[in-house]
């Protein structure tokens, strides 16, 4: 899995690793001293930086799975036990990494649980369990932060990761330039297939947070129209009228903040406007982009080539297992469209809601635990657990 004519080297969760540690950082400590600007926009941006770090410690996850694998053994193919038993790692390597992933994988769903909460929840109700919400997210920063020192000592104290010295120097790099111009280069060694595929998978399950919580809170919150009336008639004059909040939204204008905010002003447009239905769009989207990734994976760009594996998938009740990952996704795709439809005309039917909610998360549940079978331990093998 070196591969020295790649971009980015040795893989990209080294880059992205910095989005949900940076801006989770700078949004908290801003937050934090918010005293010092209550009526400040910055207090917006702080709660965006928040959000926005939340969401990309998903696809930093996403690509830390082909990071792991990358470093226990390079050799793109085996099984679990034939990479375990070819590794390098000293049982120190295994214990710090263990506890990498796990202080992650515990912050970060920390984080998504309060972000969809959060955005499920009403504006009164943000502002009740504002310190609450506060207090949860440094636990989940800290969480990362754990991780993170866990991380940053295995690859700095025992070289975890690093490519052999021979390797160090790419003799490919002429490859990407000519006479110091950029030329251009191989697609595979911009975009590598395979982290492409888990970083775009990363995203998709991050628009499904924001999406979710929208959605909820579309379901729970009264008609807009009868609160946009409401909200009407207790202001004073128009003059008091300021930017928009649309129902919904995540409204992060100067004084109307996501943990604290009041309704401003409202408009026609702004009650009609879902932007759930946007986000589960975005959503679908995203997934589409991780499908035709994987492809390129697998190599199944024409076809005849995607024919011709799946037929032979289907015929080995061993090889069902990126049969199941490419149903999952399909099964993926159609329920965020579903959602879609659903956030737009069917908002305030919480049984449909509720249901193909559940199937989303059981889908992106099953496809997590197919996606690294097939990553750890080869596309041949038992679906419930690894060779």
């Amino acid at each position: 899995m070196f591969n020295n004519t790649e971009l980015i080297a040795p893989n990209w969760h080294v880059v992205l690793i910095h989005f949900p540690l940076g801006l989770l950082g700078m949004g908290i400590v801003i937050e934090i001293l918010g005293f010092l600007w209550r009526s400040s926009s910055v207090r917006g941006a702080a709660r965006w930086m928040i959000l926005l770090g939340t969401l990309a410690c998903v696809p930093a996850i996403t690509s830390g799975l082909f990071a792991y694998r990358q470093a226990i053994n390079p050799s793109p193919d085996g099984r679990w036990s034939q990479v375990v038993s070819h590794s390098h790692f000293s049982p120190e390597q295994w214990e710090i990494f263990k506890h990498h992933i796990l202080f992650n994988v515990l912050g970060t769903g920390l984080l998504a649980l309060e972000v969809v909460l959060y955005l499920a929840s009403s504006d009164r109700l943000r502002k009740q369990l504002y310190w609450l919400t506060l207090v949860v997210i440094c636990i989940g920063y800290g969480l990362l932060s754990i991780g993170a020192w866990n991380g940053g000592h295995g690859v700095f104290r025992y070289a975890t990761g690093y490519a052999p010295p021979e390797q160090a120097v790419s003799p490919d790099l002429q490859t990407l330039t000519n006479n110091g111009h950029w030329i251009e280069a191989d697609a595979q060694a911009v975009f590598p297939p395979i982290q492409l595929h888990l970083m775009l998978a990363g995203l998709t399950f991050a628009l499904c947070l924001a999406a979710l919580g929208l959605s909820i809170r579309r379901l729970l919150e009264d008609d807009p129209s009868d609160a946009a009336l409401l909200k009407v008639e207790q202001m004073q004059s128009p003059d008091q009228l300021a930017s928009p909040t649309p129902t919904g939204q995540i409204a992060m204008g100067q004084n109307d903040l996501p943990l604290d905010h009041d309704l401003q002003s409202l408009t026609a447009d702004d009650l009609a406007t879902t932007p759930a239905t946007r986000w589960w769009v975005v959503m679908a989207i995203m997934a589409l982009g991780t499908a035709a990734a994987g492809l390129w994976t697998s190599s199944l760009t024409t076809p005849a080539a995607i024919r011709r594996e799946f037929g032979d998938s289907w015929q080995q009740a061993s090889h069902h297992r990126i049969i199941v990952h490419a149903i999952v996704g399909v099964c993926l795709l159609l329920t965020a469209l579903t959602m879609a439809i659903v956030a737009r005309f069917g908002r305030r039917n919480k049984t449909l809601l509720i249901t193909f909610a559940l199937l989303l998360l059981a889908l992106i549940a099953a496809q997590v635990w197919v996606g690294i079978t097939l990553l750890f331990d080869s596309g041949v093998g038992s679906l419930n657990r690894f060779g």
